[in-house]
C-alpha cells in the first residue's frame, strides 16, 4: 500500500505544502467540536487504502500518529488534482486525543475505533458466576465518558487590557473560557508590574498593537472539580519599566500636535500642559519637570534646534519664572533669564531656524503679559508680519524693551555663532 504524510494545521489537512483540504471535506465531526493544538506540529503518516477518481475521495488509515518525516513530507507532490473528500478509517481515540486542545468526545463516537472509544472503561461480555447460578452473560455496558478520568485541556482566549486590574507584582482579570461556558478569575504573577501601571494600561494596546492580551493555560478535570496550570501571558510577560517610557513617549509626541482655543491662554505650565493632555496628577509615572522633558524631545534625531534647546535648558531659571510652554504658532518653549537691569525671554519653537529673544527692564511690570500678548499676535498675523511690525515700531514693545530674532545656521559654525550673539544681547 502506498503512504504519504499529512501535516495538520489549525482546521487543515496539507499533502503538499502548499495544498491542503479542510476538515469540513472529511468524516471528522464539525469544526466546533474539536481543536488541534497550534502551538504542536502534528504529522500523520497515513496509508492510502483507496482513492475514488470519479468522486474524488481518498480513503485513509492513519498508521503513525506522531510521525517525524517532515523531510518527506516537504519533498511530496500532488498526485491527485481536484481532491473533494478524505474518509479516515479505524481512527484510534487514544492517539489522537493528544493532539486536541478541547474536543466533545460524544461527537466522534462512531468515527473512531469502538475500542479505543471504550478504552477507559470497558465492559465485556465475559462470562461470571453468581450464586446459584452458572454461566450467566454480564450486560454490555459501555459509558461515554469514565467518571474517574483525568482530563487535561489547554486553552486559549483573550482578554481586553482595559479590563485587567494592575497590581504591584501581578494582573487580575475575568478571562472567558469557551471549553467551560463561563468566565474565570485568574492572576498573573509579574514583579515588574507596578499598581501605577493601572493609570496607563489605557495606552497598551498602542505599544502592543492590540487591544487584547493573550492568555494560555491548561485545564484540569478530574473527580468532578476544575483546576487550572500553567496560565501565562505573552503580553504581559513583556511589560516592564521600560513599558513606561514607550507609554511617555506616546503620550509626549501627542504634545506637539496640540492645539489652543481662541482667546485661550497662550504660555501654559508644565501642570497645565500635562492637563491638556488628560494626565491624571495622581500618576507619579509622569513626573518629569520642565527640563526632563525638553530633554525627551531632543533625543529624536530629526529636531534641528535640539542644541539650542539643551543650551538653553541648561541656563539658569529663576524657581519663580519656570520654563513656559506654548502650543500656537507651534509647540515651543518659553526660557525665562534674569541679568542685573533686565529679564530676558527667549522663545524657542521646537524644530525652528530662529530664536525670539524680547529683553525688558527688570522696573517694568507685568513684563510676561507683554511678551504673551506678542506671542498672541504672532498666532494671528504670523512671524513675518510681526517682524515688520516691530521694525515700524508700532508700538507693539513699550519704550523699555527690545526684541531680536537670532538666526540658525546649519554649517559647521552656526550653533557657535548663535551662542555668541545669545550671550552678547543677554549681556548688553
Amino acid at each position: 500500500m502506498e503512504s504519504r504524510i499529512l501535516k495538520i494545521v489549525r482546521h487543515s489537512i496539507y499533502y503538499t505544502q502548499n495544498d491542503y483540504i479542510s476538515f469540513e471535506q472529511s468524516n471528522f465531526p464539525s469544526l466546533d467540536n474539536f481543536k488541534f493544538k497550534p502551538q504542536m506540529e502534528i504529522l500523520w503518516e497515513v496509508e492510502i487504502k483507496k482513492y475514488d477518481p470519479s468522486d474524488k475521495v481518498l480513503i485513509l488509515n492513519i498508521i503513525d500518529y506522531n510521525s517525524h518525516k517532515i523531510d518527506e513530507f516537504k519533498s511530496q507532490t500532488k498526485n491527485n488534482t481536484g481532491l473533494k473528500k478524505i474518509y479516515f478509517e479505524n481512527l484510534k481515540w487514544n492517539l489522537l486525543e493528544p493532539q486536541f486542545t478541547h474536543y466533545k468526545k460524544v461527537s466522534f463516537k462512531g468515527i473512531v475505533d469502538e475500542d479505543s472509544y471504550y478504552e477507559d472503561n470497558n465492559f465485556s461480555t465475559n462470562q461470571v458466576e453468581f450464586e446459584g447460578v452458572e454461566n450467566v452473560n454480564k450486560p454490555n455496558y459501555k459509558p461515554q465518558y469514565s467518571v474517574n478520568r483525568k482530563e487535561s485541556i489547554d486553552f486559549n482566549t483573550t482578554v481586553h487590557f482595559k479590563d485587567a486590574k494592575f497590581l504591584d507584582g501581578s494582573v487580575k482579570f475575568d478571562a472567558g473560557i469557551p471549553e467551560l461556558s463561563k468566565t474565570v478569575e485568574f492572576e498573573i504573577l509579574n514583579n515588574e508590574i507596578k499598581k501605577e501601571f493601572d493609570y496607563i494600561k489605557y495606552y497598551f494596546p498602542k505599544v502592543f498593537k492590540r487591544k487584547t492580551f493573550e492568555v494560555i493555560g491548561t485545564i484540569i478535570l478530574e473527580y468532578n472539580k476544575t483546576e487550572f496550570e500553567n496560565i501565562s501571558s505573552p503580553e504581559i510577560t513583556k511589560i516592564d519599566s521600560s513599558i513606561v517610557e514607550k507609554v511617555k513617549q506616546i503620550e509626549f509626541n501627542r504634545i506637539i500636535k496640540l492645539t489652543s482655543e481662541e482667546n485661550s491662554k497662550q504660555l501654559l505650565n508644565l501642570d497645565e500642559l500635562f492637563d491638556k493632555l488628560d494626565i491624571n496628577p495622581i500618576n507619579s509615572l509622569f513626573n518629569e519637570n520642565e527640563q526632563e522633558l525638553i530633554g525627551f524631545f531632543v533625543k529624536d534625531k530629526h529636531i534641528k534646534n535640539k542644541r539650542q534647546l539643551v543650551y538653553l535648558s541648561g541656563l539658569k531659571q529663576n524657581d519663580n519664572n519656570k520654563i513656559k510652554f506654548t502650543l500656537k504658532p507651534n509647540f515651543g518653549f518659553l526660557f525665562t533669564i534674569i541679568s542685573d537691569k533686565k529679564i530676558h525671554y527667549c522663545w524657542e519653537l521646537l524644530n525652528s531656524h530662529a530664536t525670539y529673544l524680547w529683553s525688558i527692564s527688570n522696573n517694568f511690570n507685568n513684563s510676561i503679559e507683554i511678551v504673551e500678548e506678542n506671542i498672541n499676535l504672532i498666532s494671528k498675523i504670523g512671524r513675518q508680519e510681526f517682524k515688520n511690525e516691530v521694525n515700524k515700531k508700532n508700538n507693539i514693545l513699550p519704550d523699555s524693551a527690545r526684541f531680536n530674532l537670532i538666526r540658525h545656521s546649519s554649517n559647521k559654525e552656526g550653533f557657535i555663532k548663535w551662542k555668541e550673539n545669545l550671550n552678547y544681547l543677554l549681556n548688553n
